[in-house]
């Protein structure tokens, strides 16, 4: 019976017991860690690749070359090809295009409205799209009126709008645990 009693008051299956609620929590935390650090990376490349892309083409770089890679759409999806797809060259069509969408929209001053008398109207006279996830451009469609508050700037410009979509899909089974990271598909815009 002292044996027995001896056991029953023994530390030793303490530390068992606080390993093994311990570790569950620690790989949850971990793996939580993991996911957001790639919610950031991902949201980063996306940010800087439509300032870059933007940038690019507001300085002279073709945005799309018909049969060319070399333009600065391809420059921008090579760019984010690590987070948008699994392997270079995504321009090529390599890749998951259905995971992506880029869209360059370029907007000029409304020819049909004169400026000065009346504050300006700016139109998208061009659209390029290329990826296959099927979103719509956030600031019009082609020959309507852009989506964003221009119209207090000076007449004569042009800007150039970079948008990209991107479907975050998880890398880690936090999902599982039902944690709700948001919203999955990744929004970015530039002008210039």
């Amino acid at each position: 019976m002292k044996g027995f009693t001896k056991n029953l008051w023994s530390q030793r299956g303490q530390a068992l017991v606080e390993l093994s609620l311990t570790v569950p929590i620690l790989l949850v935390l971990t793996l939580g860690a993991i996911e957001i650090s790639n919610i950031i990376n991902a949201r980063l490349v996306l940010s800087h690749l439509t300032r870059e892309g933007a940038n690019m083409i507001s300085f002279g770089t073709p945005a799309d070359l018909p049969g060319a890679n070399d333009d600065a759409l391809d420059a921008i999806i090579d760019g984010a090809c690590p987070i948008i797809s699994d392997g270079p060259p995504c321009s090529t069509g390599s890749g998951n295009p259905g995971q992506w969408e880029i869209i360059y929209s370029r907007i000029v001053e409304n020819p049909a409205i004169p400026c000065p008398p009346t504050p300006c109207d700016y139109v998208i006279n061009l659209q390029v799209t290329r990826g296959k996830l099927n979103e719509s451009s956030k600031i019009g469609a082609e020959g309507a009126t852009a989506n964003l508050p221009l119209n207090s700037l000076d007449a004569e410009r042009t800007f150039y709008v970079v948008e990209v979509f991107y479907l975050y899909s998880p890398i880690t089974p936090v999902g599982n645990f039902g944690v709700n990271i948001g919203s999955t598909t990744f929004y970015g815009r530039a002008i210039f």
